[in-house]
């Protein structure tokens, strides 16, 4: 038996940016802005101790970091997946976790890719994407042997400076913050814009700001 090649075809793939930005500026202005409870989902508690804006266009308020942000995404869709097609972020806000504070795995519907930026690290801040089908039978994977082949989750540092973006059916969580200081992070959403498909398939979609 000859093994000739492993391919990691029709992978969900994730995108990590450093961005070159004030960050400690970011984080004192985000630390200004006004934050609610985050809601329950179906009388289950997805959340403990995180907080979101109301403002669901929060990267307006950011400019700067809006452009860097903006760049990515048009690096991770052009030169990554080698799409021709155009995006807008649609909706974008910031949370506030507190110590001992988490979120439980969830998705973002409606949506194409999602996002995340952080101003600040700890150790403790971590965020953990989850496989699409990552609750079929998956059997038990060799001690150290995890990799990008056999994985259902993967971990990732919040780093500072860092941008996550990932597809917005992937399950996500934020692990519990272990700092004795709050975390904060920017997310957002994103949709494709543009002349999609052709001939009969075609489809021109565009959005109101």
């Amino acid at each position: 038996m000859k093994h000739i090649h492993t391919l990691p075809l029709f992978s969900q793939v994730i995108s990590l940016f450093d961005l070159d930005l004030n960050h400690d500026k970011i984080l004192r202005d985000m630390k200004k802005l006004k934050y609610r409870e985050a809601p329950l989902t179906r009388g289950r508690i997805m959340v403990k101790d995180t907080y979101a804006t109301d403002d669901y266009r929060i990267l307006n308020s950011f400019p700067v970091l809006k452009k860097e942000i903006g760049k990515a995404c048009y690096e991770h869709i052009q030169n990554v997946l080698n799409l021709e097609v155009d995006f807008f972020i649609y909706s974008s806000w910031a949370t506030r976790t507190g110590p001992k504070g988490f979120t439980l795995a969830h998705t973002h519907p409606n949506s194409w890719l999602s996002g995340v930026y952080y101003p600040h690290s700890h150790p403790s801040f971590e965020i953990k994407l989850a496989h699409p089908f990552s609750s079929l039978c998956q059997p038990r994977i060799k001690e150290g042997r995890l990799n990008i082949y056999n994985s259902n989750s993967w971990t990732f540092p919040s780093l500072k400076g860092r941008l996550i973006i990932f597809p917005a059916l992937v399950a996500h969580e934020i692990l519990p913050n272990e700092a004795p200081y709050d975390r904060y992070s920017i997310a957002f959403n994103l949709v494709p814009k543009g002349p999609l498909g052709s001939h009969a398939e075609s489809l021109n979609l565009s959005y109101k700001t």
